[in-house]
């Protein structure tokens, strides 16, 4: 049976975090997570992001981040209660939390 992805989401009530290792972990067949990401992503700046790069934004949670996917130099997507989301680098909510990109090559 195939389902979409929100389903799989809902059905298994998985953390941001945990869906964007899952994801990594379904197209390449390596398992890390978002942190070990960070550690081995190459740094991009702001200006240079594109789709597929990894987003780090500061949590509410001090020992935590958020780690979302770039859909362009602006927009990225995440993961809240159960489904998937689009917001934009320039909104104040996550502009203000912006840590760093990653772009993961060469693993």
């Amino acid at each position: 049976m195939t389902i979409t992805y929100d389903q799989f989401v809902r059905e298994n009530r998985q953390t941001n975090n945990k869906i964007i290792e899952n994801l990594f972990f379904i197209y390449t067949g390596i398992k890390f997570d978002t942190k070990s990401l960070w550690d081995r992503g190459e740094e991009i700046s702001k200006e240079h992001i594109v789709k597929g790069d990894l987003l780090y934004f500061e949590a509410d949670n001090e020992d935590s981040c958020v780690t979302c996917i770039a859909e362009s130099k602006e927009n990225f997507m995440h993961f809240i209660n159960g489904g998937m989301y689009e917001s934009s680098l320039n909104d104040d909510r996550w502009a203000c939390r912006f840590i760093g990109a990653r772009r993961v090559v060469n693993l």
